[in-house]
């Protein structure tokens, strides 16, 4: 473990990621401050595992808007696991209500494969308005993965 913390500690990604991972648990500050640093310095993986471990957290760390911001970024840079959490989260979790941006997200995640949100974009589709409807399908069509650069959630983020 001594290697993995100095290699960590001398910016290096991957191992700034796994320290992340074997601290990490819901509660482990250290294991949410590795995994922040990977995000910030562009590591993917660690951009969504930050931004579910934020959302999924104990009252301590559980912050639902930040998580949000993070997982927008590894959503708009591809990573399904993200843009189906994120559109779960948009639908039913604790930052404000978009059922639009939930849509989007799921069709994006559908076209990579992902089945259920293959089902969850159809039903909510049909819940929408047919003006809504089309938005969604013109964000879909429009829409351009951003890679992942060295960042913050607090930087200005591209919406789908």
């Amino acid at each position: 473990m001594a290697w993995l913390q100095r290699a960590a500690n001398r910016n290096n990604v991957e191992a700034q990621f796994a320290l992340g991972q074997v601290l990490g648990g819901f509660y482990d500050h250290d294991g949410v401050t590795w995994l922040r640093r990977a995000a910030e310095n562009g590591h993917l993986e660690a951009t969504h595992h930050l931004g579910q471990q934020l959302l999924n957290a104990g009252s301590f760390y559980r912050k639902p808007v930040e998580a949000l911001n993070w997982l927008r970024l590894a959503a708009n840079a591809g990573y399904v696991p993200s843009q189906h959490s994120l559109g779960d989260l948009l639908l039913r979790g604790d930052v404000p209500h978009d059922p639009v941006e939930a849509c989007v997200w799921y069709q994006l995640a559908a076209a990579a494969g992902d089945a259920r949100c293959r089902a969850e974009a159809g039903s909510l589709a049909r819940t929408l308005a047919p003006e809504r409807r089309a938005e969604v399908e013109s964000r879909v069509r429009d829409w351009l993965p951003t890679p992942l650069k060295q960042t913050s959630p607090a930087a200005e983020l591209k919406l789908p």
